[in-house]
């Protein structure tokens, strides 16, 4: 698990995908506010082109040289761009989760009056590591029932 303590060092380093196959340059370290936790990289792609994309961290190591994130090379140059220097938005992170395929636990916003907070201040999507896989058939999706 990636740590505060170890941010500092990250930054400017390669980023190296599960086959140890070059992403890019580590340029920002994103920690999670409610559990100042690193939870996603920005990484640079390229000199020239300029462009950053986010990566997650869960699983990843440091090995004092190079950061091992658990995503393929290919998914994380594909997925969704956004403005660095930024935080993120409820909606770019739930993009993030379903291009890296990482399940997400949904809450109703109804549950915002439980959590005494401002609506908009609400995350409607809470990662949660041991979220069960939701098993929907047919008729749950009309639509789709009508199309077969």
């Amino acid at each position: 698990m990636i740590t505060t303590e170890v941010i500092d060092r990250i930054i400017g380093a390669d980023a190296l995908d599960v086959q140890d196959d070059r992403i890019g340059e580590v340029a920002q370290i994103y920690i999670d506010e409610r559990t100042d936790r690193p939870t996603w990289v920005s990484v640079r792609l390229g000199l020239l082109s300029g462009a950053e994309v986010l990566v997650p961290l869960e699983n990843a190591e440091w090995d004092e040289h190079s950061l091992h994130v658990d995503v393929e090379r290919r998914l994380a140059r594909e997925a969704p761009r956004k403005e660095m220097d930024e935080p993120l938005t409820v909606g770019e992170e739930e993009r993030l989760y379903t291009h890296y395929g990482i399940p997400a636990v949904r809450h109703q916003r109804g549950d915002a009056d439980l959590l005494d907070a401002d609506t908009s201040d609400v995350c409607y999507s809470v990662r949660e590591t041991d979220a069960p896989e939701p098993s929907l058939t047919a008729a749950d999706w009309p639509e789709l029932s009508r199309a077969s």
